[in-house]
């Protein structure tokens, strides 16, 4: 189950896109003998659970025929695109093993009552840990409230028939949750009280001591106003790094998710604490977390992802800093994170969804380095063409506000220097300049309307224009494309 194999091959991507064009149902098996792996899996480690996920990607998928894998990949991007459907497949995937992963705690706490005592005890221990790891499940696919839930449920039945241990854990990740909660007082009271418990008991370098302590720098790294915290989310975080240093490794995945931590709260300093220094240290400390991160792990992994993310806001920073009066915010660094964002926005999307908050931070700060980089310009003469404009500055058209910005954005073009773009590409013709009607480029709107192309399914709207059925027409998307527009 580790290694699935069938989500290598094309074929049965194209089950799975059907099944996403259909809205039928996802299920999954395996044989006895990788499930029971598997379930062991889901109750002792969600981190391998979660590389293993975040680790596929559709478009690697083979056939055995060449013929058959073009058919099957050509069809994908010109309808759903792999970037929508690897999100369909590894959200429907995540929700399955959710599901199991529920199915299988009911039947071990249904087991409980009827079990001898010393058995009774290693399914009670099981049970607590895979209430943990569905927890974390429902918060890394952002449900947040259920994993809220589920985390405090899990304190309360390990109060009762837990180790102290396990107990001061379910705090931990029960606060990280509180945290992306926006509970942030809670969040933080808890923090602190494991911090000291765990140091207590386990001592200041213990590994469960150490996470502690980053995960609190982390919250007051996020906290207002960053004037107060500033000081001691340093101070913590510098402790975190270097014992996890000295005790697992400067390349371990734990070393370099704080060292990250650290690089995003030196990039983001606030201005009573900012200097050039904090901006090379970070720049430093990013650099070593993003290529640490991809070649323990890989490029989609979460971690990955959150490094990548504040990495392009370091650069972001950093143009703001080295802002002068006559070029405006540095272009380059602006340029190399605008690059970035599209792709960790890809992946988020792949990876947890649109609508994951991971993934709209994202969006937004793509938002932001593009308004930074049209405001650095004087006029559009940067660009050759309508085309490169759209590339930079308007990858996504699907709702109001953005199809606003572009008419707003051509107007400031210019419509003539659109034209010509569009007669230079074959897609508006010269000497009639009416769009073409061609296979290539296929624009079936244009087809429609001049009648080599018709939509049947369509006349029974056509008609209910009326009088303005002459000069309008009505026209549908497939059904698989509309999950494109907002």
């Amino acid at each position: 189950w580790h290694d699935p194999v069938p989500f290598t091959r094309a074929w049965v991507i194209w089950e799975l896109y059907c099944t996403s064009v259909t809205g039928a149902r996802l299920h999954l098996t395996m044989r006895k003998s990788e499930m029971k792996k598997f379930n062991e899996t889901l109750v002792n480690s969600f981190v391998k659970v979660q590389t293993i996920v975040s680790s596929l990607d559709v478009s690697k998928s083979e056939a055995y025929h060449k013929v058959d894998q073009d058919m099957i990949h050509n069809e994908i991007k010109r309808t759903i695109g792999f970037t929508r459907l690897n999100e369909l497949v590894q959200t429907r995937l995540m929700q399955w093993l959710t599901e199991t992963a529920q199915v299988q705690l009911q039947q071990m706490r249904a087991q409980i009552p009827t079990m001898p005592s010393q058995a009774r005890e290693e399914v009670v221990s099981n049970s607590l840990r895979l209430q943990d790891n569905i927890a974390r499940m429902l918060r890394e696919c952002g449900n947040v409230p259920a994993a809220e839930a589920s985390y405090r449920d899990l304190l309360e039945r390990l109060k009762k028939q837990g180790s102290a241990s396990d107990l001061l854990s379910c705090m931990n990740q029960l606060a990280v949750t509180l945290q992306k909660a926006s509970k942030m007082e809670e969040a933080m009271k808890l923090h602190r009280e494991c911090l000291a418990k765990r140091s207590h008991l386990l001592g200041p370098l213990h590994a469960d001591s150490l996470q502690s302590t980053s995960n609190l720098a982390v919250l007051l790294s996020q906290s207002k106003p960053p004037e107060k915290y500033f000081l001691e989310a340093r101070e913590l975080f510098e402790r975190a790094m270097d014992g996890r240093e000295k005790t697992i490794g400067p390349d371990h995945v734990s070393t370099l998710y704080t060292v990250s931590s650290l690089a995003r709260l030196l990039s983001e300093a606030p201005p009573s604490t900012r200097s050039r220094s904090n901006f090379e240290a970070a720049e430093t400390l990013h650099d070593r977390a993003v290529t640490g991160l991809i070649r323990k792990l890989h490029e989609g992994h979460p971690l990955t992802l959150s490094a990548l993310h504040h990495q392009a806001l370091h650069w972001m920073a950093r143009a703001h800093m080295e802002d002068t009066q006559d070029q405006g915010p540095s272009k380059e660094l602006l340029s190399k994170a605008l690059e970035q964002l599209r792709g960790v926005v890809n992946l988020r999307t792949e990876k947890v969804g649109r609508q994951h908050p991971d993934t709209i931070a994202s969006e937004n700060a793509l938002r932001e380095c593009q308004r930074l980089l049209r405001q650095g310009r004087q006029n559009d003469t940067l660009y050759a063409t309508w085309q490169d404009l759209v590339q930079e500055e308007l990858q996504t058209l699907n709702n109001l506000e953005q199809f606003r910005y572009a008419r707003s954005r051509l107007r400031h073009f210019g419509v003539d220097k659109m034209l010509t773009d569009l007669i230079s590409r074959n897609i508006v013709d010269k000497s009639s300049l009416t769009l073409t009607t061609g296979m290539s480029p296929f624009n079936i709107f244009a087809r429609l309307a001049v009648g080599v192309m018709s939509q049947p399914q369509m006349a029974e709207e056509q008609r209910k224009l009326g009088p303005y059925s002459n000069k309008f027409m009505i026209v549908s998307n497939r059904p698989e494309n509309d999950q494109h527009w907002e």
